[in-house]
């Protein structure tokens, strides 16, 4: 790849927003560039997609590569929330059939692929800067290596909560809490477990989920606000460990078939943040860099693609001479970021077990109308 590069549009981030901008862009003939980073993470939360991804990935030409990809069906949740006993939520009832658990990797580098298939040009970098210059910008790209200047008509942050780009030009984030999640991953020392429903799990200073995944591992994820106390002392195993033993159905799934860690405790950055605003001159946000979402809403990787897509479109649209584009695109943001806010109140709302503990305290003050 040459040093220097003029493109229509520069996408920063590679996850599922990105790469299905760059996939749309791409499919209208315009010069796309896609900028991953280098370092993964051995462990990624938001291994789940409901049912109503379908109809996206069908938009989008990919429900066939999808299937092929080796994900797990999941056929529902379990919930102690708001009460001890579980209940269940089946998926029977959606017009689109069961989810899935995701081979995360696979899963995204789906969407990589295809937005290269289509013409997107990759490119990888541990630093970004992008500075506005005349009906555009400059993109600088740099890894331990080399560096890259790359002329862009229009840029798309979709670099996840950290919003490298939109933050260093003025964009703020605004924090609803400070939820966390604190991870391990785990095989199992007896096999048979086929229970691929997600499971969740109420506790007095926040919340547990597990879920199968491909290859027989299962993920078991603690969440809580990062500046509890005892927060720190999580994230070593034994503590973690600790912490897991005082849940009752969670603990009873990782004893019955003797599940051991693999990789973890990791931690993540977990709480629901929006930016303000989304876009600006000649940039948009998309993904997690413009609407954070708690996983308890099990909205993350589907509101990644659709606002993924939403921009690409109206990047589109105001390169064909659309007046209104971006400010449509910036509009059902603000819309889909107050429902958002909406549902996430009611779900918190629900359990009232611990009113007075810290966690279940702050989500009480935040019940919006």
């Amino acid at each position: 790849m040459p040093k220097s590069l003029r493109v229509d549009v520069a996408v920063v981030g590679s996850g599922p927003a990105g790469a299905t901008a760059a996939l749309h862009l791409a499919r209208q003939d315009a010069r796309v560039l896609l900028v991953g980073r280098h370092r993964k993470r051995a462990i990624s939360i938001g291994e789940g997609l409901p049912p109503a991804a379908q109809p996206l990935l069908e938009t989008l030409g990919l429900w066939e590569r999808f299937l092929a990809g080796g994900h797990l069906p999941s056929y529902g949740n379990r919930s102690a929330w708001g009460a001890a006993e579980l209940t269940d939520t089946d998926f029977i009832f959606s017009p689109y059939g069961h989810g899935w658990h995701l081979n995360r990797r696979a899963f995204d580098a789906m969407f990589v692929d295809a937005a290269r298939d289509s013409g997107a040009v990759l490119a990888c970098a541990t630093h970004v800067k992008w500075e506005s210059a005349g009906a555009g910008g400059v993109l600088r790209l740099r890894d331990t290596t080399k560096e890259m200047v790359i002329h862009a008509d229009a840029l798309l942050d979709c670099s996840g909560r950290a919003a490298v780009v939109a933050q260093r030009l003025g964009a703020r984030r605004i924090h609803e809490d400070k939820l966390v999640a604190i991870s391990v991953l785990h095989t199992p020392g007896i096999p048979g477990d086929a229970d691929a429903t997600t499971m969740v799990e109420a506790q007095p200073e926040g919340w547990w989920y597990t879920a199968l995944l491909p290859q027989g591992r299962r993920i078991f994820v603690y969440l809580t606000d990062g500046d509890l106390p005892g927060v720190r002392a999580v994230r070593d195993l034994e503590h973690w460990l600790t912490r897991l033993r005082q849940t009752e159905h969670i603990r009873r799934l990782h004893q019955q078939f003797q599940y051991q860690p693999l990789v973890g405790p990791e931690i993540f950055a977990a709480g629901s943040s929006l930016l303000h605003p989304p876009g600006g001159e000649h940039w948009l946000a998309a993904g997690d860099a413009a609407i954070s979402a708690d996983p308890l809403s099990s909205q993350g990787i589907i509101t990644a693609i659709s606002t993924g897509h939403r921009a690409a479109m109206a990047i589109a649209g105001a390169m064909d001479g659309d007046p209104h584009a971006v400010d449509s695109y910036l509009s059902a943001v603000g819309q889909l970021a107050r429902h958002y806010l909406t549902e996430r109140a009611k779900y918190y709302a629900a359990e009232q077990r611990w009113a007075t503990s810290p966690f279940w305290r702050r989500r009480a003050v935040n019940v919006r109308p």
